[in-house]
């Protein structure tokens, strides 16, 4: 038995080490990628200040800058208020549906425990398996 948990151990102890040096690897090569991106970002920035002050001097250019940055910070702040209202929506609609599955659940139960006793143990297991089971699923 001993033999047999050193080798699952081993296994194991593998598995994560190539599970982390990857994880490391990745992380590496997309701070590269983020380095690569926010470099274009800037310079992309840079070229349109250039182009506007040709046409409206430096400093409308770059108050125009600024004024598309905020507009576009404000769009994304709308889509993560709209997204976080759905996902609240979403968990308040599971939660509702957890309780009444239990209540129908509890309601059931009752009423085959007043008829029969054996049988209503019987079914309380295995309604709290099958809530278990539904209750063990996370969709957030």
């Amino acid at each position: 038995m001993g033999a047999l948990a050193g080798l699952l151990s081993g296994i194991a102890a593998t598995n994560f080490t190539v599970m982390f040096a990857r994880l490391k690897r990745n992380a590496v090569l997309w701070a590269v990628i983020g380095l690569f991106l926010l470099t274009t970002y800037v310079l992309l920035i840079t070229a349109a200040a250039f182009a506007l002050s040709t046409l409206y001097g430096p400093v409308y250019a770059t108050l125009i800058l600024a004024g598309v940055s905020f507009v576009l910070v404000l769009i994304v702040l709308v889509i993560m208020a709209l997204i976080s209202g759905r996902e609240k929506r979403m968990a308040l609609e599971r939660r509702r549906q957890s309780q009444l599955q239990s209540n129908v659940a509890m309601a059931g139960a009752m009423a085959l425990f007043q008829k029969r006793p054996l049988a209503a143990a019987a079914a309380a297991v295995a309604i709290g398996g099958l809530l278990g089971l539904t209750r063990g699923r996370s969709h957030d």
